[in-house]
Protein backbone atom coordinates (compact mmCIF):
# COMPACT_ATOMS: atom_id res chain seq x y z
CA UNK A 1 0.00 0.00 0.00
CA UNK A 2 1.08 3.38 -1.12
CA UNK A 3 2.14 5.82 1.43
CA UNK A 4 -0.93 8.05 0.48
CA UNK A 5 -2.70 5.17 0.70
CA UNK A 6 -1.98 4.72 4.12
CA UNK A 7 -2.47 7.95 4.49
CA UNK A 8 -5.96 8.62 3.20
CA UNK A 9 -7.17 5.52 5.10
CA UNK A 10 -5.95 6.73 8.34
CA UNK A 11 -7.72 9.94 8.35
CA UNK A 12 -11.20 8.01 7.51
CA UNK A 13 -10.50 5.95 10.31
CA UNK A 14 -9.42 8.70 12.52
CA UNK A 15 -13.01 10.52 11.37
CA UNK A 16 -15.62 7.50 12.21
CA UNK A 17 -14.23 7.43 15.50
CA UNK A 18 -14.99 11.34 15.98
CA UNK A 19 -17.59 13.21 16.80
CA UNK A 20 -18.67 16.71 15.10
CA UNK A 21 -20.29 19.48 16.21
CA UNK A 22 -22.11 21.37 13.35
CA UNK A 23 -24.98 24.31 12.60
CA UNK A 24 -27.88 23.06 9.88
CA UNK A 25 -31.08 24.90 8.64
CA UNK A 26 -33.72 22.99 9.07
CA UNK A 27 -35.07 22.81 4.94
CA UNK A 28 -38.11 21.21 5.24
CA UNK A 29 -40.01 19.56 8.33
CA UNK A 30 -42.86 16.48 8.67
CA UNK A 31 -44.96 16.85 11.37
CA UNK A 32 -46.06 13.69 11.81
CA UNK A 33 -42.81 12.09 12.22
CA UNK A 34 -41.20 14.97 13.74
CA UNK A 35 -38.23 14.82 11.25
CA UNK A 36 -36.83 17.46 8.95
CA UNK A 37 -34.31 17.86 6.18
CA UNK A 38 -30.77 19.46 7.62
CA UNK A 39 -28.50 21.16 5.20
CA UNK A 40 -25.76 21.80 6.52
CA UNK A 41 -21.86 22.45 5.05
CA UNK A 42 -18.56 19.73 5.78
CA UNK A 43 -14.96 19.76 4.18
CA UNK A 44 -16.59 23.18 2.32
CA UNK A 45 -20.12 21.11 0.46
CA UNK A 46 -23.41 21.20 1.47
CA UNK A 47 -24.97 18.33 2.73
CA UNK A 48 -29.06 17.59 3.34
CA UNK A 49 -29.73 14.68 5.44
CA UNK A 50 -33.44 13.74 7.24
CA UNK A 51 -32.65 13.44 10.86
CA UNK A 52 -35.26 13.22 13.72
CA UNK A 53 -35.82 16.90 15.07
CA UNK A 54 -35.36 17.53 18.92
CA UNK A 55 -38.27 16.41 21.17
CA UNK A 56 -38.49 17.46 24.54
CA UNK A 57 -41.74 14.56 25.56
CA UNK A 58 -41.33 11.13 26.51
CA UNK A 59 -42.12 8.28 23.67
CA UNK A 60 -45.96 8.33 25.50
CA UNK A 61 -46.09 12.21 24.30
CA UNK A 62 -45.41 13.51 28.10
CA UNK A 63 -44.08 17.32 27.88
CA UNK A 64 -43.73 19.37 25.08
CA UNK A 65 -44.17 19.20 21.17
CA UNK A 66 -43.50 21.59 18.64
CA UNK A 67 -42.57 21.68 14.75
CA UNK A 68 -40.47 24.41 13.56
CA UNK A 69 -40.58 26.80 10.57
CA UNK A 70 -38.45 25.64 7.63
CA UNK A 71 -36.82 28.72 6.98
CA UNK A 72 -33.42 28.98 6.33
CA UNK A 73 -30.67 31.15 8.76
CA UNK A 74 -34.03 31.40 10.93
CA UNK A 75 -34.33 27.97 12.47
CA UNK A 76 -31.34 25.97 13.13
CA UNK A 77 -29.99 22.56 14.89
CA UNK A 78 -27.48 21.66 16.25
CA UNK A 79 -26.17 18.23 15.19
CA UNK A 80 -23.97 15.46 16.22
CA UNK A 81 -21.94 14.40 13.15
CA UNK A 82 -20.37 10.65 12.71
CA UNK A 83 -18.32 9.90 9.37
CA UNK A 84 -20.31 6.88 9.47
CA UNK A 85 -23.01 8.49 8.16
CA UNK A 86 -25.45 8.99 11.62
CA UNK A 87 -26.82 12.13 12.41
CA UNK A 88 -28.90 13.08 15.47
CA UNK A 89 -30.33 16.59 16.05
CA UNK A 90 -29.82 17.20 19.72
CA UNK A 91 -31.24 20.75 20.28
CA UNK A 92 -31.77 24.00 19.04
CA UNK A 93 -29.07 27.69 18.77
CA UNK A 94 -30.01 29.52 21.40
CA UNK A 95 -32.38 32.65 20.40
CA UNK A 96 -30.81 35.78 19.04
CA UNK A 97 -30.46 38.32 21.90
CA UNK A 98 -31.84 40.61 19.09
CA UNK A 99 -35.32 39.58 19.89
CA UNK A 100 -35.43 39.62 23.42
CA UNK A 101 -37.25 42.64 25.13
CA UNK A 102 -35.35 44.45 27.73
CA UNK A 103 -36.11 44.33 31.87
CA UNK A 104 -38.18 47.97 31.96
CA UNK A 105 -39.92 46.33 29.01
CA UNK A 106 -39.94 49.26 26.53
CA UNK A 107 -38.91 47.95 23.55
CA UNK A 108 -41.46 47.41 20.59
CA UNK A 109 -42.95 44.66 20.30
CA UNK A 110 -42.71 44.02 16.56
CA UNK A 111 -38.60 43.98 16.67
CA UNK A 112 -38.34 42.43 19.91
CA UNK A 113 -41.46 39.71 20.12
CA UNK A 114 -39.82 37.37 23.73
CA UNK A 115 -40.08 38.78 27.17
CA UNK A 116 -37.34 39.07 29.42
CA UNK A 117 -37.72 36.47 31.74
CA UNK A 118 -36.52 36.69 35.51
CA UNK A 119 -34.81 33.39 36.76
CA UNK A 120 -37.75 30.68 37.16
CA UNK A 121 -39.75 32.46 34.64
CA UNK A 122 -41.48 29.80 32.02
CA UNK A 123 -42.27 31.19 28.83
CA UNK A 124 -44.05 29.06 25.67
CA UNK A 125 -43.87 30.72 22.34
CA UNK A 126 -45.43 29.97 19.14
CA UNK A 127 -43.34 31.86 16.59
CA UNK A 128 -46.62 33.94 16.15
CA UNK A 129 -46.52 35.94 19.27
CA UNK A 130 -49.00 33.51 20.75
CA UNK A 131 -47.94 32.56 24.06
CA UNK A 132 -48.06 30.56 27.80
CA UNK A 133 -45.90 32.65 30.72
CA UNK A 134 -45.84 31.44 33.99
CA UNK A 135 -44.27 34.95 36.26
CA UNK A 136 -41.65 35.26 39.24
CA UNK A 137 -44.95 35.22 41.05
CA UNK A 138 -46.56 32.41 40.37
CA UNK A 139 -49.36 33.94 38.55
CA UNK A 140 -50.10 32.63 34.85
CA UNK A 141 -50.80 34.38 31.09
CA UNK A 142 -52.06 32.89 28.22
CA UNK A 143 -52.73 35.31 25.33
CA UNK A 144 -52.65 35.12 21.50
CA UNK A 145 -50.76 36.87 18.41
CA UNK A 146 -53.21 40.01 19.18
CA UNK A 147 -52.46 40.13 22.81
CA UNK A 148 -55.86 38.97 23.96
CA UNK A 149 -55.19 37.31 27.08
CA UNK A 150 -56.16 35.29 30.31
CA UNK A 151 -53.95 36.62 33.43
CA UNK A 152 -54.14 34.70 36.50
CA UNK A 153 -53.56 36.60 39.65
CA UNK A 154 -52.14 34.85 42.50
CA UNK A 155 -51.41 38.23 44.42
CA UNK A 156 -55.61 39.49 44.17
CA UNK A 157 -56.17 35.76 43.84
CA UNK A 158 -58.45 37.21 40.51
CA UNK A 159 -58.93 36.06 36.91
CA UNK A 160 -58.91 38.63 34.47
CA UNK A 161 -59.84 38.39 30.61
CA UNK A 162 -58.44 40.59 28.50
CA UNK A 163 -60.11 40.59 24.98
CA UNK A 164 -62.61 42.39 22.14
CA UNK A 165 -65.37 39.44 22.39
CA UNK A 166 -65.76 36.30 24.67
CA UNK A 167 -67.83 33.48 24.85
CA UNK A 168 -68.26 30.98 27.29
CA UNK A 169 -70.13 27.59 26.07
CA UNK A 170 -70.87 26.08 29.03
CA UNK A 171 -73.25 23.33 30.65
CA UNK A 172 -76.89 24.39 28.44
CA UNK A 173 -75.66 27.96 29.66
CA UNK A 174 -74.25 30.17 26.45
CA UNK A 175 -72.39 33.72 27.62
CA UNK A 176 -71.52 36.33 25.05
CA UNK A 177 -70.00 39.61 26.07
CA UNK A 178 -68.00 42.38 23.62
CA UNK A 179 -68.57 43.08 19.89
CA UNK A 180 -71.88 41.50 18.54
CA UNK A 181 -71.39 38.73 16.38
CA UNK A 182 -73.88 36.04 15.03
CA UNK A 183 -73.91 32.75 12.97
CA UNK A 184 -76.06 34.44 10.53
CA UNK A 185 -75.08 32.71 7.25
CA UNK A 186 -77.36 29.69 7.28
CA UNK A 187 -74.61 27.69 5.20
CA UNK A 188 -71.54 28.05 8.02
CA UNK A 189 -71.81 28.43 11.30
CA UNK A 190 -69.08 31.33 11.15
CA UNK A 191 -69.94 33.96 13.35
CA UNK A 192 -69.56 37.85 11.66
CA UNK A 193 -69.81 41.13 13.38
CA UNK A 194 -73.09 42.85 13.46
CA UNK A 195 -73.35 47.03 12.73
CA UNK A 196 -75.97 49.17 13.07
CA UNK A 197 -76.82 52.13 10.42
CA UNK A 198 -73.64 54.25 10.37
CA UNK A 199 -71.32 51.08 10.88
CA UNK A 200 -71.27 51.44 14.56
CA UNK A 201 -70.41 48.24 15.83
CA UNK A 202 -72.26 47.35 18.43
CA UNK A 203 -71.97 45.28 21.94
CA UNK A 204 -73.64 43.24 24.32
CA UNK A 205 -73.71 41.28 27.56
CA UNK A 206 -75.90 38.36 26.98
CA UNK A 207 -76.95 35.19 28.54
CA UNK A 208 -78.50 32.21 27.60
CA UNK A 209 -80.09 29.75 29.88
CA UNK A 210 -81.14 26.09 28.50
CA UNK A 211 -79.48 26.09 25.27
CA UNK A 212 -80.82 23.11 22.97
CA UNK A 213 -79.26 22.37 20.01
CA UNK A 214 -81.71 20.10 17.65
CA UNK A 215 -80.85 17.04 15.78
CA UNK A 216 -80.03 19.27 12.33
CA UNK A 217 -77.43 21.07 14.18
CA UNK A 218 -80.07 24.37 14.61
CA UNK A 219 -81.25 25.98 17.61
CA UNK A 220 -84.84 27.18 19.20
CA UNK A 221 -85.34 30.28 18.49
CA UNK A 222 -85.64 30.83 22.93
CA UNK A 223 -83.65 28.73 25.22
CA UNK A 224 -85.78 26.47 27.42
CA UNK A 225 -85.10 28.96 30.00
CA UNK A 226 -84.85 32.16 28.90
CA UNK A 227 -82.21 34.92 28.32
CA UNK A 228 -81.00 37.93 30.19
CA UNK A 229 -79.11 40.39 27.44
CA UNK A 230 -77.91 44.26 28.07
CA UNK A 231 -76.72 45.66 24.46
CA UNK A 232 -77.02 48.07 21.83
CA UNK A 233 -79.25 46.00 20.69
CA UNK A 234 -80.45 42.47 22.40
CA UNK A 235 -79.97 40.01 19.35
CA UNK A 236 -80.84 36.11 19.03
CA UNK A 237 -78.88 33.54 17.57
CA UNK A 238 -80.20 34.20 14.27
CA UNK A 239 -79.48 37.66 14.25
CA UNK A 240 -82.56 39.11 14.80
CA UNK A 241 -82.94 41.39 17.35
CA UNK A 242 -85.79 42.74 20.16
CA UNK A 243 -87.97 46.13 19.73
CA UNK A 244 -90.69 47.68 21.64
CA UNK A 245 -92.26 49.26 19.44
CA UNK A 246 -90.66 51.11 16.59
CA UNK A 247 -87.81 51.44 19.73
CA UNK A 248 -84.64 48.83 19.93
CA UNK A 249 -84.29 46.78 23.00
CA UNK A 250 -81.52 47.49 24.99
CA UNK A 251 -82.37 45.21 28.31
CA UNK A 252 -83.92 42.14 28.17
CA UNK A 253 -85.12 39.15 30.20
CA UNK A 254 -87.24 36.94 28.09
CA UNK A 255 -88.42 33.44 29.52
CA UNK A 256 -89.51 30.47 28.06
CA UNK A 257 -92.50 30.45 30.56
CA UNK A 258 -94.00 33.73 28.60
CA UNK A 259 -92.69 36.50 31.17
CA UNK A 260 -90.41 39.41 30.27
CA UNK A 261 -88.74 42.59 31.72
CA UNK A 262 -87.60 45.11 29.15
CA UNK A 263 -85.51 48.88 28.85
CA UNK A 264 -85.84 50.18 25.17
CA UNK A 265 -83.39 52.78 24.15
CA UNK A 266 -85.92 55.62 24.43
CA UNK A 267 -86.05 54.49 28.05
CA UNK A 268 -89.02 52.85 28.31
CA UNK A 269 -89.63 49.70 30.99
CA UNK A 270 -91.87 47.04 30.01
CA UNK A 271 -93.20 44.34 31.93
CA UNK A 272 -94.63 41.72 29.68
CA UNK A 273 -96.58 38.66 29.32
CA UNK A 274 -96.06 37.12 25.99
CA UNK A 275 -98.71 34.76 26.67
CA UNK A 276 -101.70 37.44 26.06
CA UNK A 277 -99.93 40.19 25.18
CA UNK A 278 -100.68 42.13 28.15
CA UNK A 279 -98.07 44.78 29.41
CA UNK A 280 -97.57 47.49 31.81
CA UNK A 281 -95.17 50.24 30.30
CA UNK A 282 -93.28 52.72 32.67
CA UNK A 283 -92.70 55.52 29.58
CA UNK A 284 -89.23 57.20 29.62
CA UNK A 285 -88.21 60.85 29.62
CA UNK A 286 -89.90 64.00 31.63
CA UNK A 287 -92.95 63.40 30.16
CA UNK A 288 -93.36 59.62 29.68
CA UNK A 289 -96.32 57.71 29.55
CA UNK A 290 -97.62 55.00 32.11
CA UNK A 291 -99.55 51.92 30.63
CA UNK A 292 -101.41 49.37 32.59
CA UNK A 293 -103.04 46.85 30.50
CA UNK A 294 -104.54 43.10 30.67
CA UNK A 295 -106.24 42.16 27.33
CA UNK A 296 -107.93 45.15 26.16
CA UNK A 297 -108.42 46.80 29.48
CA UNK A 298 -106.11 49.32 30.34
CA UNK A 299 -105.08 52.34 32.34
CA UNK A 300 -103.02 55.31 31.22
CA UNK A 301 -101.46 57.88 33.01
CA UNK A 302 -100.18 60.60 31.11
CA UNK A 303 -98.15 63.64 31.72
CA UNK A 304 -99.87 65.46 28.66
CA UNK A 305 -102.97 63.78 28.24
CA UNK A 306 -104.09 63.28 32.11
CA UNK A 307 -105.81 59.54 33.49
CA UNK A 308 -107.63 57.48 31.53
CA UNK A 309 -109.19 54.11 32.05
CA UNK A 310 -110.50 52.10 29.24
CA UNK A 311 -112.46 49.11 29.50
CA UNK A 312 -112.25 46.52 26.84
CA UNK A 313 -115.76 47.09 25.84
CA UNK A 314 -115.45 50.59 25.03
CA UNK A 315 -116.49 52.46 28.07
CA UNK A 316 -114.03 55.11 29.20
CA UNK A 317 -113.17 56.84 32.81
CA UNK A 318 -110.89 60.35 31.59
CA UNK A 319 -109.25 62.83 33.88
CA UNK A 320 -108.32 65.51 31.62
CA UNK A 321 -105.63 67.43 32.26
CA UNK A 322 -107.93 70.84 32.61
CA UNK A 323 -109.10 68.92 35.95
CA UNK A 324 -112.30 67.90 33.84
CA UNK A 325 -114.11 64.37 34.69
CA UNK A 326 -115.72 61.86 32.10
CA UNK A 327 -117.33 58.76 31.96
CA UNK A 328 -118.43 58.09 28.93
CA UNK A 329 -120.72 54.49 28.50
CA UNK A 330 -119.38 52.38 25.65
CA UNK A 331 -122.82 51.57 23.37
CA UNK A 332 -124.83 55.06 22.90
CA UNK A 333 -122.10 56.90 24.40
CA UNK A 334 -124.00 58.70 27.11
CA UNK A 335 -121.85 60.34 29.51
CA UNK A 336 -121.43 62.05 32.88
CA UNK A 337 -118.78 65.21 32.49
CA UNK A 338 -117.84 67.60 35.46
CA UNK A 339 -115.92 70.67 34.41
CA UNK A 340 -115.01 73.63 35.95
CA UNK A 341 -118.32 75.22 34.30
CA UNK A 342 -120.81 72.73 35.85
CA UNK A 343 -121.99 69.44 35.60
CA UNK A 344 -123.41 67.77 32.55
CA UNK A 345 -125.81 64.32 32.29
CA UNK A 346 -126.36 63.28 28.28
CA UNK A 347 -128.11 60.21 28.34
CA UNK A 348 -129.88 61.16 24.76
CA UNK A 349 -133.29 60.22 25.04
CA UNK A 350 -133.13 57.06 27.65
CA UNK A 351 -134.15 57.33 31.12
CA UNK A 352 -132.14 59.44 33.50
CA UNK A 353 -133.06 58.18 37.10
CA UNK A 354 -132.27 59.99 40.35
CA UNK A 355 -133.05 58.33 43.84
CA UNK A 356 -132.62 59.92 47.05
CA UNK A 357 -134.14 59.94 50.43
CA UNK A 358 -133.51 63.67 50.42
CA UNK A 359 -133.76 66.03 47.76
CA UNK A 360 -131.95 69.37 47.70
CA UNK A 361 -131.12 71.34 44.55
CA UNK A 362 -130.12 74.66 45.41
CA UNK A 363 -129.12 77.67 42.84
CA UNK A 364 -127.09 80.58 44.47
CA UNK A 365 -129.40 82.79 46.18
CA UNK A 366 -127.03 85.74 46.42
CA UNK A 367 -125.62 85.79 42.63
CA UNK A 368 -129.33 85.18 41.59
CA UNK A 369 -128.74 81.78 40.21
CA UNK A 370 -131.69 79.38 38.49
CA UNK A 371 -132.22 76.40 39.17
CA UNK A 372 -133.71 75.07 35.87
CA UNK A 373 -136.25 71.70 35.38
CA UNK A 374 -138.32 71.50 32.32
CA UNK A 375 -139.62 74.24 30.36
CA UNK A 376 -140.95 77.83 31.21
CA UNK A 377 -144.71 77.34 31.33
CA UNK A 378 -144.22 75.43 34.62
CA UNK A 379 -142.10 78.07 36.04
CA UNK A 380 -145.87 79.78 37.95
CA UNK A 381 -147.03 76.59 39.08
CA UNK A 382 -143.93 75.32 41.10
CA UNK A 383 -144.07 79.14 43.09
CA UNK A 384 -147.64 78.53 43.26
CA UNK A 385 -148.08 82.10 42.12
CA UNK A 386 -151.69 82.50 40.96
CA UNK A 387 -152.88 80.87 44.60
CA UNK A 388 -150.65 83.01 45.86
CA UNK A 389 -152.47 86.36 44.75
CA UNK A 390 -155.87 84.74 45.33
CA UNK A 391 -155.32 83.77 48.66
CA UNK A 392 -153.87 87.89 49.39
CA UNK A 393 -157.13 88.93 47.44
CA UNK A 394 -159.41 87.14 49.75
CA UNK A 395 -161.65 89.09 52.48
CA UNK A 396 -163.51 87.61 55.43
CA UNK A 397 -165.84 90.13 56.75
CA UNK A 398 -165.85 90.20 60.32
CA UNK A 399 -163.88 90.52 63.59
CA UNK A 400 -163.85 86.95 63.46
CA UNK A 401 -159.85 86.41 62.52
CA UNK A 402 -156.57 88.57 63.03
CA UNK A 403 -155.51 89.84 59.58
CA UNK A 404 -153.42 87.51 57.65
CA UNK A 405 -150.00 87.55 56.48
CA UNK A 406 -150.21 87.94 52.46
CA UNK A 407 -148.48 84.15 50.93
CA UNK A 408 -147.12 86.04 48.06
CA UNK A 409 -144.33 87.92 50.74
CA UNK A 410 -143.49 84.07 51.90
CA UNK A 411 -143.13 83.05 47.99
CA UNK A 412 -140.65 86.19 46.95
CA UNK A 413 -138.66 86.73 50.37
CA UNK A 414 -135.29 85.64 49.93
CA UNK A 415 -133.70 83.43 52.60
CA UNK A 416 -137.32 82.11 53.84
CA UNK A 417 -137.09 78.14 53.95
CA UNK A 418 -140.11 77.87 51.91
CA UNK A 419 -139.15 80.33 49.17
CA UNK A 420 -139.35 79.04 45.79
CA UNK A 421 -137.35 81.63 44.12
CA UNK A 422 -135.92 81.38 40.52
CA UNK A 423 -136.97 77.63 40.24
CA UNK A 424 -138.76 76.25 37.46
CA UNK A 425 -140.44 73.13 36.53
CA UNK A 426 -142.34 71.76 33.45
Amino acid sequence: MSDSAQQYNSVISERSASVNMLFGSIVTVDGSSNSGAILFSTDGQDKTKQVDLPTFCSPDGIGLRFTPFAEPYISHAIRIYQEAGEYAALSYTPVNTNLIDNKESTSFQGTSPLRYLYPGEVSINSGKHAELFMNKEGGVIISDTNFNAIEIDPRMCTIVTSAVNTRHELDSVRIRAGNITRPVDPITTEEIYLVMDGADQQHEFLVEVGNVVDSDGTEPALPSVGIIGLGTRIYDEQGRFYQFGAADAQFLVKTASGGGIGISDAGDIYFIDYNSGSSTVFGGGETGDKWIRAGANAICISATTGIALNHALGSNIDLSMDGAITLVEYSKGYHIQLTSTGYNLDCGTAKANYTAGIHNIMGDIAMLGTVSIGASPTYNVLRAVPFALFFDMHIHIGPGAPPSIPLSTLISVPGNPYCALNFNVS
